[in-house]
């Protein structure tokens, strides 16, 4: 499941990752925000969970390193 904050790029980057033989790649239409300007609610105004902060361990920059072995 890809998204971004309206859908747009996240669209995008499904397509991209289509391309380059991903089979279960989905879209999250009208982004986190949504899209009110073509009729699509976000995942915020569904009611969906979201995370505001993650736990250290579970941030970007630690998962990072340890998926690239960076230090």
């Amino acid at each position: 499941m890809i998204g971004c904050q309206m859908g747009g790029r996240s669209a995008k980057a499904c397509e991209i990752l289509a391309n380059a033989g991903f089979l279960d790649v989905a879209n999250v239409l009208g982004g986190w925000g949504g899209a009110p300007q073509f009729g699509h609610a976000g995942w915020v105004q569904a009611g969906l969970p979201v995370e505001q902060n993650a736990e250290p361990e579970r941030e970007y920059e630690t998962l990072r390193k340890k998926t690239t072995g960076s230090r």
